[in-house]
């Protein structure tokens, strides 16, 4: 099973944050000859930080070309939003459906020795911070992807029991 990014949300977004980041500009450009100069700069300087993170948003949506984020298959669970890295199925201890924020998550308990090797950079950076506010494990979330957590959960469980047998 293949899950990809929801680009129907993900083009609103870049849309709100574009509009944000122009009408900010727009007065800036009007109030430019009224205004003291490091107030023109702070603007400048905040217009183009939100810009660049749209810039950038769109350029790894639509220049990379479409990618799955989620990957289910015989062989493990892969989500490019933790690792490039498949998580095989022999390493997956448990898989729980956990309430979080206004959302369900799925949450795996990985095996030590392939947890250390899992968790480099920025992955460890963020298991870190989740396993401080009770999340253990790798969590996943349907948060903005074109599948819902029942679809991801059924897909998870069986290729996980399959590869068991």
């Amino acid at each position: 099973m293949l899950v990809y990014r929801s680009m129907g949300r993900t083009v609103l977004l870049i849309v709100l944050v574009a509009v944000w980041a122009v009408v900010p500009a727009m007065f800036l450009l009007e109030a430019a000859a009224d205004a003291v100069w490091p107030s023109n700069v702070l603007w400048c300087v905040l217009v183009g930080c939100v810009v660049g993170i749209a810039v950038e948003v769109a350029r790894r949506l639509f220049l990379r070309g479409r990618r799955p984020v989620v990957e289910i298959s015989r062989e493990g669970l892969r989500v490019d939003r933790i690792s490039a890295q498949v998580i095989p199925w022999t390493a997956v201890r448990d898989v729980r459906r956990v309430p979080g924020h206004n959302q369900e998550l799925l949450t795996f308990d990985l095996a030590e020795d392939f947890a250390r090797d899992f968790e480099n950079g920025g992955a460890r950076m963020a298991h870190w911070s989740n396993r401080r506010v009770g999340f253990h494990g790798v969590y996943l979330s349907a948060v903005g992807l074109n599948a819902s957590i029942d679809e991801l959960h059924q897909a998870i469980l069986r290729n996980w029991r399959a590869a068991a047998w």
